[in-house]
């Protein structure tokens, strides 16, 4: 028996069916000690292995290194960059999106490798490997993580970790202990000693697991380990059988001593630089027959406590005879300290107008309030038309368009159903014009938007808008599903638990918010004008979906040089994604037009507005 397996990369691999036939003839492997597969690009062996050895007795490993979109562009899948994506769950999303038809081609393999030694943004990371388990988890897909390079994590020069970075993927992975996943690693000889060797790349490369393993431990954050690449010289020379399979015996010895490690995959069968060790396959295949299996290793002992703040608990009697005290119990125990929420996204935030509140079709003032606004983000709803939508993204980045999902709530029969079926067509149309952000409803916490009759608080409408993201999420996965702009009243504070609960079921992507001021001070108070930074703490993009000066008395010239002071307040604040002035015009009539709101006045001119924006 051994812990030793392959890595396959496309290319010669001379020796492998042969290799495997004499490991079924010998019985070499089994269910507790299966032979371990890591391949890229080539699937087909895990199916080969399985064929010959059994499908219990192989743990097939796979990566998809790079996969070509819907438009024909080659996709990188080794990392992606934060600075790309809103959030490390729009990440999760869009790479999910692009592996999961070719993870479904290829049910052989057991277990998915996702990012490949991305070194950086150990954090985001995490996020990230938490959102792929929430996305593949349902779809009964096993995931391998982070797949350090040899040497990574880094830690000081005496050895170990750097606890920084070890408290940065403790969340992560302590969820991936918690739903069965792995944590993969690389680990090489020749990258810092120049004989090559595995046995003199120790501890600070090989083996190197053990310090990460210990650091993990004592957060309850150590799932099973899968060393998914491992070799000599760096694994870019294969260095001739005998000192191959010397470097591989000792590892194998390393390896049995620790359970938690489940193989390590030696760098590779096929074409990668001069690394081919088919030529070594028959003296392994005699290695790994021959082999005894060793005893299982000793039982751990509990891990010590990691460093922080501790409470030393006592239990003391009282003999009230003899007025003696003795100690029946004592205890150290940690103190929890919740983490510090996350810090909102740094954004530079986009100069957004919410476009005709009477709905479509668009009238000509509200395409002069965009182009003489200078406006790079637009909000429409479902009762704008598609004519609107196919203009509008001339005009403006379709990444940039916030939709919002409009419903009149007096339908009694709107149930969350409904709502979602109604907007089915919308929602396709939206995924073809390349625009991505959709708001749920608006202003669900009072009565004229579904308060009282279609949900009876918070937790109601969490239900009712559960339905419809999920629905959107499955069917049109490249959409990302805000949470709406809850009107400022008193009872907000209610409804601020569930937005976290639904961030937790990953059904908000991002949340919409809505500020509104009568006077100058107001633009800056927190319950006013800045009412969207009760929001932030939840991680989130925050986008404000709706802001104005909503008083009638005030003039719509005195409003543009709030609208401006305020949009580059926000600019330079950094925590919104876009904020939309509500609003370009409205219906004849409107009460809209008595608070002086839309930008179009009632006869159909222009107000101060559109022209004082479009000159910040």
């Amino acid at each position: 028996m051994s812990k030793i397996g392959l890595h396959i990369v496309p290319g010669s691999r001379t020796g492998f069916g042969a290799f495997l036939t004499r490991l079924r003839d010998a019985n070499a492997v089994s269910p507790t000690s299966p032979l371990v597969l890591k391949m890229v690009g080539d699937f087909g062996p895990a199916g080969e292995a399985k064929g010959l050895l059994g499908a219990d007795r192989v743990l097939a490993v796979g990566r998809v290194n790079s996969i070509r979109d819907q438009y024909g562009n080659e996709v990188n899948l080794q990392a992606f960059e934060p600075r790309d994506f809103d959030n490390a769950t729009e990440a999760a999303k869009a790479y999910y999106s692009l592996v999961k038809p070719k993870w479904q081609q290829n049910p052989h393999i057991d277990v998915w490798e996702t990012f490949n030694e991305f070194s950086e943004h150990w954090a985001w990371q995490g996020a990230f490997y938490i959102a792929m388990m929430d996305l593949a988890g349902p779809d009964g897909f096993k995931l391998a993580h982070y797949a350090f390079s040899s040497g990574n994590p880094p830690g000081p020069p005496t050895g170990g970790i750097d606890s920084a970075i070890i408290r940065e993927i403790v969340p992560s992975l302590r969820e991936t202990k918690q739903r069965g996943h792995y944590l993969s690693v690389h680990e090489y000889g020749g990258i810092e000693n120049p004989d090559g060797t595995m046995r003199n790349a120790a501890p600070f490369h090989t083996t190197r697991y053990r310090w990460l393993r210990a650091a993990l431990r004592v957060f309850d954050a150590d799932p099973l380990i899968i060393v998914s690449e491992c070799g000599t010289n760096g694994g870019h020379q294969f260095p001739g059988i005998e000192p191959f399979m010397d470097s591989l015996a000792w590892y194998d010895a390393e390896l049995f001593k620790d359970a938690y490690v489940v193989g390590g995959a030696v760098f590779t069968l096929g074409t990668y630089a001069q690394a081919n060790f088919q030529a070594a396959l028959p003296a392994l295949a005699d290695y790994i027959i021959t082999h005894p299996t060793p005893p299982p290793p000793p039982d751990e002992p509990p891990p010590s406590p990691a460093s922080g703040q501790y409470e030393l608990r006592l239990r003391l009697t009282l003999d009230t005879g003899t007025l003696t005290v003795s100690l029946t119990e004592a205890s150290l125990e940690p103190i929890d300290e919740p983490p510090p929420p996350p810090p909102p996204p740094v954004h530079k935030t986009w100069v957004g107008l919410h476009m005709a509140a009477r709905g479509g079709p668009f009238i000509p003032g509200d395409w002069d309030c965009l182009t003489r606004g200078k406006i790079e983000a637009a909000k429409l709803m479902s009762n704008h038309t598609f004519e609107d939508l196919d203009r509008l993204v001339t005009m403006v980045d379709p990444v940039k368009i916030v939709f919002r999902m409009f419903a009149d709530m007096r339908d009694v029969q709107m149930n969350a159903d409904k709502f979602y079926n109604v907007h089915r067509a919308w929602l396709a149309r939206l995924v073809l014009k390349g625009v991505r952000h959709v708001e749920v409803h608006n202003e669900p916490n009072i009565a004229s938007e579904g308060l009282g009759a279609h949900w009876l608080d918070a937790v109601g409408f969490a239900n009712y808008y559960t339905v419809i993201a999920g629905k959107i999420l499955a069917e049109f996965p490249a959409l990302l599903v805000g949470y709406p702009g809850l009107s400022p009243q008193s009872n907000v504070a209610e409804w601020l638990p569930t937005i976290g609960t639904l961030i937790a079921r990953g059904l908000i992507d991002w949340i919409g918010a809505h500020s509104y001021w009568q006077t100058p001070a107001q633009m800056d108070d927190p319950n006013h004008g800045r009412y969207y930074r009760r929001f932030l703490q939840f991680g989130k993009t925050v986008m404000l979906t709706e802001f104005s000066n909503n008083l009638g008395s005030v003039s719509p010239a005195v409003k543009a040089d709030e609208y401006v002071r305020y949009y580059r307040s926000l600019r330079v604040e950094g925590a919104l994604l876009s904020a939309f002035c509500f609003v370009s015009s409205s219906a004849p009539g409107s009460p809209d037009y008595g608070r002086n709101e839309p930008w179009v006045l009632e006869n159909g001119s222009l107000s101060p507005i559109p022209d004082v924006v479009g000159a910040r």
